[in-house]
């Protein structure tokens, strides 16, 4: 006999309807790959600690994470991405992806994507000195598509479903972060 563990029978269904959802989706505009990068299998300490800042004092809901660094704003230090499930925050549209500044002595929040899916596209274009991003959005009945997130000074745009479409024709290339996450069962659990 065995013992169901709920939550992760859901965190399971979710990640599995999440990432099939962005495999089977139709295709606009893509982006040329340049190169994949999947996810750090190394736990970050800093990032688990500016990660359970961003969850706040509560943490009710379990969170498993996955995520890579990358320079984004051309400082020398390696930033993070971050691609959260937490039961509470996913739907259709995807989970949350954040993205933290290196500060040197920890990470600090830039952004929180409320719908996002992994992988995530980093442009070799740079708007207001960080790197240009790419996601694929789908779920909740829009039309599947790759949009263009730029930094606006301050931040990424908090919600990639309501960024424009990049434009048919356009030849982009980027590197892809975040690859190859088949489900969120392998992801760093926060404790």
């Amino acid at each position: 006999m065995y013992k169901v563990n709920w939550k992760t029978l859901v965190l399971i269904i979710i990640s599995i309807f999440v990432l099939n959802n962005f495999a089977n989706a139709q295709k606009s505009q893509e982006p040329m790959i340049t190169k994949k990068v999947g996810y750090s299998k190394t736990r970050d300490k800093q990032l688990d600690e500016a990660i359970s800042k961003w969850n706040g004092a509560d943490g009710a809901d379990e969170i498993r994470y996955h995520f890579n660094k990358v320079d984004l704003n051309g400082d020398g230090n390696l930033d993070a991405v971050v691609s959260v499930l937490q039961q509470s925050s996913c739907g259709t549209g995807g989970c949350p992806m954040l993205v933290f500044k290196n500060a040197g002595k920890g990470y600090e929040l830039v952004t929180e994507m409320s719908v996002s899916r992994p992988p995530i596209i980093v442009l070799s274009t740079k708007t207001k000195g960080w790197n240009d991003l790419v996601m694929f959005v789908s779920g909740g009945g829009i039309k599947p598509y790759y949009s263009l997130l730029r930094f606006d000074g301050k931040s990424y745009p908090e919600n990639p479903t309501v960024e424009p479409e990049i434009p048919k024709g356009r030849k982009i290339k980027g590197i892809e972060y975040l690859s190859g996450i088949e489900t969120y069962d392998t992801g760093f659990l926060l404790k």
